[in-house]
């Protein structure tokens, strides 16, 4: 096989629609969350009076992408175009007008981020990433609204590149090397120290009790050095271990196993779903895809027997 076909298979041979349809609607639903979440502070965070408000962030960028809303003068505007971001965040949850919806999804996440970049965090700098690959392939294939009218019509599905994949790992495989990287320089890593002192920031703390009893007894402070360099440990090795087969399901179940603690014990917004829901571009497609499908034709198959 020639580097050409090989590099033409590997990035755009077709993936199982069905599989990609997971993906397309588990983001949906992060995506979803995620608006949601800031949706009580909206008012504060983007109307007239924000504590930093719109001719302030004008001020110092100037730039067009956080001008959605500049005609904001009372709080329920502010509430209403957030309530208008949310329209195509839905439709391309369930499929309706995919394509196009993923890429008004992500012209709102930047709309957003551009209008108060001070409560943006990483999470929400990959969910924007994961709408924008997701955005380059047909993921409404499958289990969509789309999906659907292209039935009634008889016309075929269109078929899904594996190149959202391939981005997708990709990005994952160089956060996790950066961030490395990072953590090979910084003393309280090497030492042992590093989550003791994550979970003992009250800014960090999403269970003050639970954190406090870690952090104040032998053993859990014991248990928080071994975590540290468990968590160091496995993500140098990420990138070399995911790219195997026979190694892949031990580097990802023990990435799980982090991103749940992670989010059990520190708020980090979105970081640890968006960062676990890359995680579905290394399954097998097609066994997932073959999955998804016996569990929509078995409810069918049981009411004609």
């Amino acid at each position: 096989m020639s580097v050409t076909s090989w590099s033409r298979r590997f990035f755009f041979a077709s993936v199982d629609p069905h599989a990609a349809a997971v993906m397309r609607i588990s983001l949906g639903l992060l995506l979803v969350g995620s608006h949601l979440l800031l949706w009580p502070d909206v008012a504060t965070l983007m109307g007239p009076d924000a504590a930093i408000g719109f001719d302030a962030v004008q001020g110092w960028s100037r730039d067009w992408r956080a001008t959605w809303y500049a005609w904001v003068d009372h709080g329920w505007q502010a509430h209403l175009l957030h309530a208008l971001g949310l329209v195509p965040m839905v439709l391309f949850t369930v499929g309706w007008g995919t394509q196009t919806m993923a890429w008004l999804s992500l012209l709102v996440q930047v709309f957003v981020h551009h209008r108060m970049p001070w409560i943006q965090h990483g999470g929400d700098r990959l969910l924007r990433l994961w709408t924008l690959y997701m955005a380059l392939v047909p993921c409404g294939a499958a289990l969509s609204l789309d999906a659907r009218r292209r039935a009634k019509g008889h016309r075929l599905p269109p078929p899904v590149s594996r190149v959202a994949h391939r981005l997708i790992q990709a990005q994952l495989c160089l956060v996790y090397a950066v961030t490395a990287w990072e953590k090979l320089k910084g003393r309280q890593w090497m030492d042992g120290t590093a989550l003791y002192y994550a979970i003992a920031s009250p800014h960090f703390q999403r269970i003050p009790a639970l954190s406090e009893a870690v952090i104040q007894n032998g053993i859990g402070q014991a248990l928080l050095a071994l975590g540290t360099w468990m968590t160091l440990a496995w993500e140098v090795l990420f990138v070399p271990l995911v790219l195997f087969r026979k190694t892949r399901p031990v580097v990802l179940v023990l990435g799980v196993a982090v991103h749940a603690g992670i989010f059990l014990l520190m708020t980090v917004g979105s970081f640890s779903p968006a960062s676990l829901w890359a995680y579905l571009s290394f399954v097998d497609d097609r066994a997932l895809g073959a999955r998804v499908r016996g569990w929509l034709q078995g409810p069918v198959a049981e009411t004609a027997n």
